[in-house]
């Protein structure tokens, strides 16, 4: 399971880029006052200056309930499945319907890869909440 960087709702796009132009992170937890939302960079389009200044994140952010993820108890091929009909790169993992963590495509194919050169083990149907 990752862990998503939170940042906040009401912040301008043009400051999300400033602060976070040097990271290697493609995904995002949008929060704020009765919202949260998942920011994935790479879906978003070319934005002049002007537009990213009055942008705010929630604006841009999917809200979490429109992405259907998996729960923590469902298998890789579920979650890569859930990837693929909804052309994500992240997907949220669930608990008792609560957001405990977040899977993404990358993560899936590294341990595919993985498996399929190194065998598997038997503990690799499910998530790890150690990863």
């Amino acid at each position: 399971l990752h862990q998503l960087i939170e940042v906040n709702a009401e912040k301008s796009f043009l400051e999300f880029v400033h602060s976070n132009l040097n990271k290697d992170q493609e995904n995002f937890l949008v929060k704020g006052k009765n919202f949260s939302g998942l920011l994935e960079v790479k879906r978003l389009g070319k934005t002049s200056p002007e537009a990213q200044k009055k942008l705010l994140l929630r604006q841009l952010a999917v809200p979490l309930r429109e992405v259907k993820g998996v729960e923590l108890q469902e298998s890789a091929y579920t979650a890569f499945k859930r990837l693929t009909e909804q052309q994500r790169d992240v997907i949220p993992v669930k608990q008792k319907g609560k957001v405990i963590g977040f899977v993404t495509r990358n993560c899936l194919m590294h341990h595919l890869i993985w498996n399929l050169k190194y065998g598997s083990r038997s503990n690799d149907r499910h998530y790890s909440k150690k990863e």
